[in-house]
């Protein structure tokens, strides 16, 4: 992965955010550096604990979502926030 990241992990045992809201904070403070986003492909089990390097670990939804799923939030957010069509 690229050095100088932020890092960012999801799980369902995190704080609950608004993801546009999430995206569109991250977009403002973090213009000068690149985001991962770490998606475990799990169905039990906390994934974020493999990465202690994480700076944050969200959770997008009230439900548990598969890794397809909260992909395709994600892209949408970052389509919505820099306006892709």
């Amino acid at each position: 992965m690229p050095t100088n990241v932020k890092w960012i992990g999801t799980s369902c045992n995190a704080k609950l955010v608004e993801l546009d809201e999430y995206v569109e904070n991250i977009a403002l403070k973090e213009m000068d550096k690149p985001v991962v986003f770490y998606i475990g492909a799990v169905s039990v089990g906390d994934p974020c604990m493999e990465i202690p390097e994480l700076d944050d670990t969200v959770c997008i939804s009230n439900y548990a979502l598969s890794a397809a799923c909260v992909c395709s939030k994600l892209t949408s957010a970052f389509e919505s926030e820099w306006g892709v069509q």
